[in-house]
């Protein structure tokens, strides 16, 4: 229960690479980033992502479009961080940023960016996933 009520503060220290040994809230917060059920749900909001990108465009539809090209453009990218995701051991600082990604309104998934933005965003995201 504390490491829900403290998830945000939690979610900000491994971000900025505090170690989740360091503390009994960190490692809880950490064990539950890198669960594989948060991980299937990332798998699957990028290959939704993907999925949308190469779709056609639905007019009436509430949801947030994401941005083709920038998708499009950065396909190798999602591809290996959904095979991170899927195939080792990750760190918690990645997955935050792959969460970011597919959650903020800021992020190149959803806002326009400049060409490339997504790409470098998502190979920051794979080196994170693996080194922390």
């Amino acid at each position: 229960m504390c490491v829900r009520l403290q998830r945000h503060s939690l979610d900000k220290a491994l971000a900025k690479g505090e170690k989740p040994g360091s503390r009994a809230e960190l490692a809880c917060r950490a064990r539950q980033l890198t669960s594989a059920r948060c991980r299937r749900g990332l798998i699957t909001g990028l290959t939704r992502a993907l999925a949308d990108a190469q779709a056609r465009p639905h007019p009436l539809t509430s949801a947030v479009p994401v941005q083709r090209d920038q998708v499009l453009d950065a396909q190798a990218q999602i591809d290996q961080v959904v095979d991170d995701l899927r195939s080792r051991d990750v760190e918690p600082r990645g997955v935050l940023q792959v969460q970011a990604l597919l959650t903020s309104g800021e992020s190149p998934f959803f806002n326009p960016s400049a060409p490339g933005a997504l790409e470098r965003a998502l190979r920051h995201a794979h080196a994170a996933l693996l080194m922390g």
